[in-house]
């Protein structure tokens, strides 16, 4: 799979495309300078995070519930790397990938191991969502448990829970001024619209199916 495959797969939904594009250009995700273009968004945050931001974006239907879910998403993502991060772990791509991905079982109205049949995730993200013991599925217990303010649940390694609470507002503090560049981004798309009814089916049908990167 090459990023200029990736990027004609985006480039052919012209709102899905401003979407992706809003969102990576936001400070919540950090990019160190200004992202121009599709190929450029497909490298910065690598192409497992960008598919599941087309799923994410295919699934909902603009709704206002569709759009808190994402945003939960996106937090759950950005803690579990945070904490994982806290923990010394430099490599968090999987524990992004895993926050990001939790949410579509509330989206899709599908279990989660229905949902994975279909997507070539990596066997740790696989495992880490459907309840096997692994470090990402501790993380992201700490986190659902933190957001759910159940404090004595919310357990990661060896963090003391201020340091929990630190990386929970702070991801809060950047994530703000962010959503809602975002919102305005996911509710009023610019001209192409999602596609509607067999063109959604189709475009799923086409993330979902898409091989690993090698």
């Amino acid at each position: 799979v090459t990023l200029g495959q990736v990027e004609d797969i985006i480039a052919a939904d012209a709102g899905l495309a401003y979407r992706l594009l809003r969102y990576v250009r936001s400070a919540f995700v950090g990019a160190p300078r200004s992202v121009p273009s599709l190929k450029e968004a497909v490298a910065f945050l690598g192409f497992n995070t960008v598919r599941a931001l087309a799923i994410l974006i295919l699934s909902g239907s603009n709704q206002k519930v569709d759009v808190e879910v994402f945003r939960t998403g996106l937090i759950r993502a950005k803690l579990c790397a945070r904490l994982a991060q806290c923990k010394g772990i430099h490599d968090t791509g999987s524990y992004f990938l895993t926050g990001l991905l939790s949410v579509l079982p509330v989206l899709m109205k599908r279990p989660i191991g229905e949902i994975l049949e279909s997507l070539p995730v990596a066997d740790e993200v696989r495992q880490s969502l459907t309840g096997h013991t692994n470090d990402i599925r501790d993380a992201l217990r700490c986190v659902i448990a933190w957001e759910r303010g159940m404090w004595e649940m919310a357990r990661y390694g060896d963090l003391a829970q201020d340091q929990i609470r630190d990386a929970y507002l702070s991801v809060l503090t950047e994530a703000s001024p962010s959503f809602a560049a975002w919102d305005q981004a996911t509710t009023n798309p610019q001209p192409n619209h999602l596609p509607q009814g067999e063109g959604v089916r189709n475009s799923l049908s086409q993330w979902r199916g898409w091989p690993k990167a090698g």
